[in-house]
């Protein structure tokens, strides 16, 4: 594995005059990060499942407004629903002009979750629709908002360490997805790498356009939030069959989770990253990994410095070994240089991928 490369990222203090779209910003890092954005001046799109609870955060954002022409708007959509996330987009394409800061952020797990397993709406598993198609459509379909914007613009997908327990075969397969206590997390760790790869292959097509759009995933680390509490709960007790106990995980606070997630919309092309043999191999260049970027906060593996990993996170431990001194010594608001997963590396995998998700969507991936 590559090297890591540590990086402060410090988001602008000033957002006056930016607009922001944060899904799943009714609770946990979105709300947070509304929040975040609203103080500094920026106009925020909150979004949610239901419409009530989507303008009664709006209501409290609208009261801490204080800049002139700062606004907030309210839209619901259940994600696991393509037909509402497609109005979703449509709505935000008619009533705005411009996006500046897209922040991908709502998702699920199934651990903890006691609902439908189904979309009735598609018949997809909705865990995968919701963390991975939904995403993915959103994206795609706001691309010329994003283009309009003068920061240039920016997306940020919420993803998870767990990506690199996630299994590459499974990735376009929404019959993979079951919903069984044993595969919960194999479940989760499937989409957040599925989401990865498309994240990979989007700035990838959108470099190949010239395309101005910064493309960034974010692993926040273990954030004290309706997925992160039950999900980590069904880790421990997985990590802990065929061993002693594993440690007890320091979840932080949404408001920190919601500051890296800001910090890593402004992590910029410049920063130096060496292409590592895999990279090499899939003939991946080296604009190609300046242009998708992988981060993290130090503090997302201080469980794996402090004792022995869940199972999922072997490979990424031995990263984290290689590094073990760069990591120690990161202040907390660092952000550093996650090491892509292999499949996200892979021109002709992502490539492969990218079609049958485009044969599952209502739409056409980043249609012209």
């Amino acid at each position: 594995m590559a090297s890591t490369e540590l990086r402060k990222a410090a988001a602008p203090s000033d957002l006056r005059g930016r607009l922001a779209v944060v899904t799943g910003s009714t609770s946990g890092i979105g709300l947070a990060l509304a929040r975040e954005l609203v103080s500094r001046g920026a106009s925020v799109v909150v979004h949610g499942r239901a419409q009530e609870r989507c303008e009664l955060v709006a209501r409290q954002l609208r009261t801490a407004a204080a800049a002139d022409g700062q606004r907030v708007w309210a839209l619901a959509a259940d994600l696991s629903d393509l037909a509402r996330v497609k109005t979703l987009a449509e709505t935000l394409l008619r009533e705005q002009n411009t996006i500046d800061l897209l922040f991908l952020n709502a998702g699920m797990s199934y651990a903890g979750y006691k609902g439908p397993s189904t979309s009735e709406s598609s018949g997809l598993d909705i865990l995968y629709t919701s963390n991975v198609l939904a995403p993915a459509m959103l994206a795609s379909m706001l691309v010329p908002l994003l283009e309009r914007s003068s920061l240039p613009g920016r997306v940020v997908f919420t993803s998870s360490v767990l990506e690199w327990g996630g299994n590459p075969d499974c990735l376009a397969r929404p019959a993979a997805f079951t919903r069984t206590p044993k595969a919960e997390l194999a479940a989760y760790a499937d989409s957040k790498l599925a989401l990865n790869v498309f994240a990979a292959e989007l700035a990838d097509r959108l470099r190949q356009r010239d395309s101005q759009i910064r493309v960034r995933v974010l692993a926040p680390g273990m954030v004290q939030s309706n997925i992160a509490v039950p999900l980590d709960q069904r880790t421990q007790r997985i990590s802990s069959l065929d061993g002693p106990p594993a440690p007890e995980w320091r979840r932080f606070a949404p408001e920190q989770g919601a500051r890296y997630t800001l910090s890593a919309a402004f992590v910029e092309d410049d920063m130096e990253h060496a292409s590592d043999a895999s990279s090499a191999q899939n003939g991946t260049t080296q604009h190609f990994l300046a242009s998708f970027r992988v981060l993290a906060p130090y503090r997302t593996l201080d469980f794996l410095l402090r004792g022995r990993e869940p199972f999922v996170l072997r490979t990424a431990a031995l990263w984290v070994a290689e590094n073990l001194q760069k990591l120690s010594s990161a202040a907390e608001d660092e952000l550093y240089l996650w090491p892509a997963h292999a499949a996200c590396l892979d021109a002709a995998f992502r490539a492969h991928l990218w079609a049958a998700w485009d044969a599952q969507l209502p739409i056409s991936l980043l249609a012209e």
